[in-house]
Protein backbone atom coordinates (compact mmCIF):
# COMPACT_ATOMS: atom_id res chain seq x y z
CA UNK A 1 0.00 0.00 0.00
CA UNK A 2 1.37 3.41 -0.83
CA UNK A 3 1.29 6.40 1.52
CA UNK A 4 -1.66 8.02 -0.23
CA UNK A 5 -3.81 4.91 0.11
CA UNK A 6 -2.77 4.48 3.74
CA UNK A 7 -3.66 8.11 4.49
CA UNK A 8 -7.06 7.71 2.81
CA UNK A 9 -7.67 4.47 4.67
CA UNK A 10 -6.70 6.11 7.96
CA UNK A 11 -8.99 9.09 7.29
CA UNK A 12 -11.81 6.75 6.37
CA UNK A 13 -11.31 4.79 9.59
CA UNK A 14 -11.33 8.01 11.63
CA UNK A 15 -14.55 9.18 9.97
CA UNK A 16 -16.20 5.81 10.60
CA UNK A 17 -15.20 5.99 14.26
CA UNK A 18 -16.55 9.56 14.51
CA UNK A 19 -19.82 8.49 12.90
CA UNK A 20 -20.15 5.54 15.28
CA UNK A 21 -19.52 7.82 18.27
CA UNK A 22 -22.04 10.35 17.00
CA UNK A 23 -24.58 7.56 16.40
CA UNK A 24 -24.10 6.25 19.94
CA UNK A 25 -24.45 9.77 21.35
CA UNK A 26 -27.65 10.33 19.40
CA UNK A 27 -28.97 6.95 20.51
CA UNK A 28 -28.39 7.94 24.16
CA UNK A 29 -30.17 11.26 23.61
CA UNK A 30 -33.08 9.48 21.96
CA UNK A 31 -33.36 7.04 24.86
CA UNK A 32 -33.34 9.96 27.31
CA UNK A 33 -36.07 11.74 25.33
CA UNK A 34 -38.13 8.54 25.29
CA UNK A 35 -37.73 8.24 29.06
CA UNK A 36 -38.78 11.89 29.46
CA UNK A 37 -41.80 11.24 27.25
CA UNK A 38 -42.81 8.19 29.29
CA UNK A 39 -42.53 10.21 32.51
CA UNK A 40 -44.56 13.06 31.01
CA UNK A 41 -47.26 10.64 29.84
CA UNK A 42 -47.43 9.07 33.30
CA UNK A 43 -47.73 12.53 34.86
CA UNK A 44 -50.50 13.49 32.44
CA UNK A 45 -52.36 10.28 33.25
CA UNK A 46 -51.98 10.91 36.98
CA UNK A 47 -53.16 14.50 36.64
CA UNK A 48 -56.18 13.43 34.61
CA UNK A 49 -57.11 10.90 37.30
CA UNK A 50 -56.65 13.53 40.01
CA UNK A 51 -58.82 15.95 38.04
CA UNK A 52 -61.55 13.35 37.66
CA UNK A 53 -61.37 12.57 41.38
CA UNK A 54 -61.57 16.25 42.27
CA UNK A 55 -64.59 16.70 40.02
CA UNK A 56 -66.29 13.74 41.68
CA UNK A 57 -65.42 15.01 45.14
CA UNK A 58 -66.74 18.46 44.26
CA UNK A 59 -69.99 16.99 43.00
CA UNK A 60 -70.40 15.03 46.23
CA UNK A 61 -69.41 17.77 48.63
CA UNK A 62 -72.64 19.61 49.05
CA UNK A 63 -72.78 22.13 51.86
CA UNK A 64 -75.51 22.04 54.46
CA UNK A 65 -76.93 25.26 53.02
CA UNK A 66 -77.10 23.75 49.51
CA UNK A 67 -78.73 20.61 50.94
CA UNK A 68 -81.36 22.68 52.76
CA UNK A 69 -82.08 24.78 49.67
CA UNK A 70 -82.52 21.63 47.58
CA UNK A 71 -84.83 20.16 50.21
CA UNK A 72 -86.95 23.33 50.19
CA UNK A 73 -87.17 23.31 46.38
CA UNK A 74 -88.23 19.66 46.39
CA UNK A 75 -90.83 20.35 49.09
CA UNK A 76 -92.18 23.25 47.03
CA UNK A 77 -92.36 21.07 43.91
CA UNK A 78 -94.18 18.34 45.82
CA UNK A 79 -96.76 20.85 47.07
CA UNK A 80 -97.27 22.14 43.54
CA UNK A 81 -97.70 18.58 42.25
CA UNK A 82 -100.23 17.89 45.01
CA UNK A 83 -102.18 21.01 44.00
CA UNK A 84 -102.15 19.94 40.36
CA UNK A 85 -103.39 16.49 41.28
CA UNK A 86 -106.14 18.04 43.38
CA UNK A 87 -107.20 20.25 40.47
CA UNK A 88 -107.20 17.30 38.07
CA UNK A 89 -109.31 15.11 40.35
CA UNK A 90 -111.97 17.70 41.07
Amino acid sequence: MDKSTEAQSSQFDEKVIQLIEKYESLEEKLQQKNNDLIKAYALITELRENNANLKSARALSVTEKEREESKQRLTGMMREIDRCITLLTT
